[in-house]
């Protein structure tokens, strides 16, 4: 993603500089160098059953930094044995999922390879879009263009995706894809944080509601593809945390629904921000990215809607084949 200044300065009055490819988007945030340079591979116990895929999403939830919060909430929630794994060419901050598809920079082959690598490795948990949307909405105010543009720009990116599910499947059979979706942004904080970003002036509720688009292109994609789970996080910030400045408390809003029926889709209240604590991370609320508590709140309802099942059935490596008796 394209962003106007080329560095950033902290609060303690060190200068991050971005190259064209590194400059701070709203999906790569303000830690994007420390993230690629110290991501690495995740607890060394148990057997790798996932392999983390995306934006800095992604690499958030995997990060050392940031306390390899998907480790850890796979541990309290009982799937220790499961063993992430993440590098910083699969879990890319500012990655796009055009950039996935055309394999830029190699990220398919870095992908395939490390697939290769990690045979145990049956399922791929994906977080990507959120800067080919963002893209869009810092180029104009998203409702500003018709229906029809806005819903060939979603087509767009759901080809994309569709591209990096397929490439990803067609690796080896045992494989499955989840295809985990956002929560809703803060707006309102983007525009107040460092990069003071108003996405051109864009409302609150028309800006969950694209957003929103965008996710039923990727919940089609898992619909019509075999092996391939969508999980649907509208709301779920709303409902865990509340929040006073929207005048409305903790599970009064509607929990995001899971597959098949995805009832109610979406959840929580869309014409309301993400709670801005969800973003909150001390130093930095950018509306965009979650703090750690919000993103162990995102990997507990993948496990609640479909990937705690998955878990619980065995990697096809890891199943030893049966002994005939001597005769």
């Amino acid at each position: 993603m394209i962003v106007e200044t080329s560095s950033v300065q902290s609060d303690n009055g060190i200068q991050h500089h971005f190259s064209a490819d590194q400059r701070p988007s709203r999906f790569g945030g303000f830690i994007r160098l420390s993230l690629i340079l110290s991501l690495c591979l995740q607890v060394e116990a148990g057997t790798k059953r996932i392999l983390v895929v995306g934006d800095s999403w992604a690499a958030f939830m995997t990060h050392p930094m940031t306390g390899e919060i998907f480790q850890h909430a796979l541990n309290a929630e009982g799937y220790e044995e499961a063993e992430i794994v993440a590098t910083e060419k699969t879990a890319v901050p500012g990655s796009r999922a055009d950039q996935w598809a055309t394999n830029h920079k190699g990220k398919l082959d870095d992908l395939k390879h490390t697939l290769t690598a990690n045979p145990t490795v049956d399922i791929a948990f994906v977080v990507i879009g959120g800067n080919d949307f963002l893209r869009e909405a810092i180029k104009t105010n998203l409702s500003n263009l018709t229906a029809g543009d806005r819903a060939r720009l979603w087509a767009g990116v759901r080809t994309n995706i569709q591209t990096l599910v397929d490439a990803i499947l067609a690796v080896r059979p045992s494989l499955k894809v989840v295809l985990c979706d956002y929560d809703y942004l803060n707006v309102a904080e983007a525009a107040r944080s460092p990069m003071k970003q108003t996405f051109n002036g864009i409302a609150q509720s028309d800006f969950n509601r694209y957003l929103v688009d965008l996710g039923r292109e990727k919940r089609a994609i898992a619909e019509k593809s075999n092996r391939c789970l969508y999980i649907q996080n509208w709301g779920l910030m709303q409902y865990h945390l509340g929040d006073p400045e929207q005048k409305y408390e903790a599970k009064t809003v509607p929990y995001p629904g899971g597959s098949p029926a995805f009832d109610p889709y979406p959840g929580g209240d869309p014409m309301k921000p993400g709670p801005a604590k969800a973003f909150n991370q001390g130093a930095l609320n950018d509306g965009i990215h979650l703090n750690p508590e919000g993103f162990r709140l995102i990997i507990e309802n993948a496990l609640k809607q479909g990937l705690g099942a998955m878990l619980k059935t065995a990697s096809p490596k890891t199943v030893k084949p049966e002994t005939k008796p001597a005769s």
